[in-house]
């Protein structure tokens, strides 16, 4: 697919990708509407199911297997991606992007990586390690996040990772306060990820976050972290429940508050610690 191709979708293009294998995309400037999203989605599924359209990405070189720079409006779906050097989908100052019913495995350093992106939506995806560091990294002050439904397991680090990350500043569209606000963390399965440290749910300056009925199942460090490392505040105002946490024998601890903010409740979780 030529970036010639990719530059040319406008409100409403939906483009499709048939069975087969594709190199890494780079879709920049590229600009849907609210009610005339750009799609771009996998067509059919393998035998055991998993997307059959598959984009590779190139282990030897720094690149992301699926880039969106500076875009909006745009719908990734139904796709199998792998073999990123570093992650296998970025979105770079890219806003109202939604990840839905992919299959991402194999990448080298994270599953998902946002820097300054609002409105980032990743729903009943598959993000399979190992990798160096998270399945979905939210970063750099984007707020207005929902990770809901998706399968995360076998990550050296965290499963779900927020970090407002002041020093990194601000971009078009996104303040430089170092906060990540308003997340949805809910019915997602996070499994036996954590080997190398971080929790299953980390949130380093992050507010307003909802975490529901989610199950968190052997992760080998922590299972939710409320603290303040590199953003901007302790995190604060956060409200889990009916979460399922079962952590690996020798694990820390299951919740943890570190420099946190204040505001948060926890009710109606069941935790089970097998030490």
């Amino acid at each position: 697919i030529s970036r010639v191709l990719l530059g040319q979708l406008a409100p409403g293009s939906r483009l499709k990708l048939l069975p087969g294998e594709y190199p890494g995309l780079l879709i920049e400037n590229v600009h849907g509407l609210p009610e005339h999203k750009v799609v771009i989605q996998g067509v059919g599924k393998t035998a055991n199911g998993t997307p059959a359209a598959r984009v590779r990405g190139d282990l030897s070189t720094a690149r992301d297997a699926v880039e969106l720079a500076r875009s909006s409006h745009i719908v990734l779906e139904n796709l199998h991606i792998s073999r990123a050097a570093r992650a296998g989908i970025r979105l770079n100052n890219s806003h109202r992007i939604e990840v839905r019913h992919s299959h991402l495995e194999a990448n080298g350093l994270w599953g998902i990586f946002t820097n300054h992106a609002n409105y980032f939506t990743a729903e009943a995806n598959t993000i399979i390690g190992p990798a160096r560091q998270h399945g979905i990294y939210q970063s750099n002050s984007g707020d207005h996040v929902r990770i809901a439904e998706n399968y995360i397991v076998g990550f050296d680090r965290a499963a779900v990772h927020l970090n407002g990350d002041l020093v990194m500043g601000g971009a078009p569209g996104v303040a430089a306060d170092g906060v990540i606000s308003e997340v949805e963390i809910r019915d997602n399965f996070l499994a036996g990820n954590g080997s190398g440290g971080g929790s299953a749910i980390n949130l380093d300056g992050a507010e307003s976050v909802v975490i529901e009925d989610n199950i968190l199942v052997g992760n080998k460090a922590a299972g939710i972290a409320v603290f303040k490392e590199d953003g901007a505040i302790g995190s604060r105002n956060i409200y889990a429940q009916r979460n399922l946490l079962v952590m690996a024998p020798e694990s820390r601890w299951a919740v943890i508050f570190n420099n946190a903010g204040s505001g948060s409740r926890f009710s109606n979780n069941v935790i089970i610690a097998q030490d």
